[in-house]
């Protein structure tokens, strides 16, 4: 994920390199705008991110449908408290979202509640066929 000019790494991590690499992930967590999108593959479905890690072995993926804020930090956070809790990935997400409506964060010092499905809804969970 960095350039490295000795070994002709350009610094972006592509889907056919995440493809290439084996993965025994049970979940890979994409919190960065848009990481669920991809153009649309004729009989392949969407082709992107989600699919490349999907196809190289993790079991499921966590990314975004569209663009997010710095308010991410705090459904993030109480996605792996719950995780670290002892619940299933699914449930975790679902707390998270459900801890994300209750909460509210100061923005160019005016607060605002995050219980507007743009704060929470971006984030879903992807899994594999098996």
């Amino acid at each position: 994920m960095a350039p490295d000019g000795k070994k002709k790494e350009d610094g972006y991590l592509q889907a056919y390199e995440i493809v290439r690499s084996p993965l025994k992930a049970r979940l890979v967590v994409l919190s960065a705008c848009e990481t669920a999108k991809g153009p649309l593959g004729r009989g392949e479905g969407l082709v992107g991110l989600v699919s490349a890690f999907l196809q190289a072995g993790a079991r499921s993926v966590l990314a975004t449908q569209w663009s997010i804020d710095e308010s991410t930090a705090e459904l993030m956070d109480s996605f792996y408290k719950a995780m670290s809790g002892g619940k299933d990935v699914a449930g975790a997400l679902r707390q998270a979202k459900l801890d994300t409506l209750k909460k509210r964060l100061k923005f160019s010092g005016t607060e605002v509640s995050l219980a507007h499905p743009f704060f929470w809804a971006p984030f879903v969970l992807i899994r594999s066929g098996d």
